[in-house]
């Protein structure tokens, strides 16, 4: 190859091996279609998770054990899955949760780029749970990115891609273990300001680093390297 384009520090590292033109240059956002208008007309306060629940469905079940806690604290608290795409673990579990209202959609119009980003206008905290394993640590962290893009704050772990993109406790947070779980997202429940500042904050990192144009502009400089060779 004249050149690799990889979406994470991780997979820079591993590609470096085998190349020596590798540029960093991670999953884009276009904000023409995340544009955060808020839908939510209910008293909850929603925690959401959008993804593909064949490949997260282990991932997800760190957030039962927290979900209890948080139901057991707070009497308001709703919980959205989408994409659970029928895995009956998924909808075992979390329909156990007795304390907080649960929704789980197993898909939606995949293809449509306004799916995702209307599905997430209705969270108030985006969430991201990701073992720490092989698979994960070379992620992208696209999911956190498309929160962060809907000015939602994110609770992510801190595994992968998410460390460089997630500065804990300014555009969202990193959760590591039970404790923080319940402690981030207690936060953020019981501060709707807070919430509403780290969306804005979010938002405004996507745009000046993660966004369509700007890597459409990186990509430019890549492809004029090359063709200088």
């Amino acid at each position: 190859s004249s050149a690799v384009v990889v979406g994470s520090h991780k997979l820079r590292d591993l590609a470096q091996n085998y190349n020596e033109y590798v540029y960093l240059i991670p999953s884009s956002i276009d904000l023409d279609y995340y544009k955060p208008i808020r839908t939510k007309s209910s008293g909850y306060i929603t925690l959401g998770w959008v993804g593909n629940g064949r490949v997260y469905k282990d991932d997800l079940q760190m957030l039962i054990e927290p979900l209890k806690k948080i139901g057991q604290k707070y009497n308001n608290i709703r919980l959205v899955l989408v994409g659970a795409l029928g895995q009956e673990e998924i909808h075992q579990k979390f329909s156990m949760l007795k304390d907080i209202e649960v929704k789980i959609v197993n898909s939606i119009d995949w293809a449509d780029p306004v799916a995702v980003p209307s599905a997430i206008s209705d969270f108030d905290i985006g969430l991201y749970p990701l073992l720490n394993n092989e698979y994960n640590q070379y992620k992208c962290g696209f999911k956190a990115l498309e929160y962060m893009a809907m000015e939602v704050p994110v609770v992510a772990s801190p595994v992968g891609e998410n460390t460089f993109i997630v500065e804990n406790g300014k555009d969202g947070f990193l959760a590591s273990n039970e404790s923080e779980w319940i402690g981030n997202l207690s936060y953020l429940i019981e501060n709707k300001s807070i919430r509403k500042r780290m969306g804005k904050i979010a938002r405004k990192k996507v745009k000046e680093n993660y966004s369509l144009e700007v890597y459409a502009n990186k990509l430019i400089v890549v492809f004029e390297k090359i063709e200088g060779w």
